[in-house]
């Protein structure tokens, strides 16, 4: 193409260039050093670029300012159909329920159970004093110190007649009508524990799981005899029985005379025509195991209080 005259003004488009081959600087070429004139070339300079923005500097869009820009596009026809689904989007949330959200726990329910404990210690902090305050009242009247004196010396007599009964002494009550006159049906007896005993002595001997009370007549080895009218001979010698109510023989099932064997003890009733005793092989003599004790005290009823002869 030819050169042309622009319409601006401007020079040719060959001047342009001689004076650009001419010009020692160039604002848009860099410039070689003159060693390497004839190896010349040209580089075109990078435009530096502004530095972009930021995005946090940039104004954020809502949803609504984009729907709007995206609603200006769009066609009047669309645009009613749009708000109008937005419109009832809209009424659906605001009508829709809220899910259930979880209960946060508040302290207030652990505050009301710590006031509630607080007031039950309270409570029985004081009942406590109360009871404290009326007891030392009672302890300062006088009756209320004889009752406890009088209580203490119960329960220690009681103690000590336990520990008595237990190892030393037993306490025994009568039943039947085969000792008298000398026991009665009902009477309590004291027995303590010997080890040896003489005749006419009362003792007490276990027989079938029932503890019996009945006289000492003869000791191992002596010679036991009755007479038809109820007398009895020890060792050909008779014995005087005030205590005998009677002077029946009753009933016997053994031999006289009869020999009292080792360890052993021949026993009668002082109600001789009705008691069971040594006279019968049912009973017979009582050995030393079977023996509890012999009757000291009678101690009930009253009215017969005394010893035992």
């Amino acid at each position: 193409m030819g050169d042309y005259q622009p319409a601006s003004g401007l020079p040719k488009r060959s001047a342009r260039r001689k004076n650009r081959e001419t010009s020692d600087t160039d604002s848009s070429y860099l410039k070689i050093p003159s060693e390497n004139q004839g190896k010349i070339q040209r580089e075109p300079l990078i435009a530096a670029e502004s530095p972009a923005k930021p995005r946090h500097f940039e104004p954020r869009r809502t949803r609504k300012e984009n729907r709007r820009e995206s609603s200006d596009a769009e066609s009047p026809d669309v645009k009613q159909s749009r708000e109008g689904q937005e419109d009832i989007g809209e009424k659906d949330t605001a009508l829709a329920p809220r899910p259930p959200q979880e209960e946060k726990t508040s302290p207030k329910p652990e505050a009301k159970s710590n006031a509630a404990r607080l007031g039950q210690g309270e409570k029985i902090a004081n009942a406590t004093s109360k009871i404290k305050t009326q007891w030392e009242k009672l302890r300062a009247r006088p009756a209320f110190r004889l009752l406890v004196r009088i209580a203490e010396v119960i329960i220690v007599v009681s103690a000590i007649g336990i520990l008595v009964a237990t190892f030393f002494m037993s306490v025994l009550q009568i039943r039947g009508e085969s000792m008298t006159p000398t026991l009665h049906d009902g009477d309590l007896v004291v027995a303590s524990r010997h080890s040896s005993f003489q005749s006419g002595d009362i003792i007490a001997f276990y027989y079938n799981n029932k503890v019996l009370l009945k006289r000492v007549i003869g000791q191992p080895g002596d010679w036991i005899d009755m007479r038809e009218d109820g007398t009895i001979v020890v060792n050909k010698k008779p014995l005087r029985e005030n205590y005998v109510k009677g002077s029946k023989i009753g009933k016997t099932d053994i031999k006289f005379p009869y020999q009292v064997p080792e360890h052993r003890y021949f026993v009668l009733g002082d109600h001789r025509s009705i008691s069971v005793d040594s006279r019968t092989k049912a009973i017979g003599t009582v050995s030393q195991d079977q023996i509890v004790g012999k009757a000291l005290l009678i101690v009930w009823p009253l009215t017969n209080f005394g010893g035992v002869h």
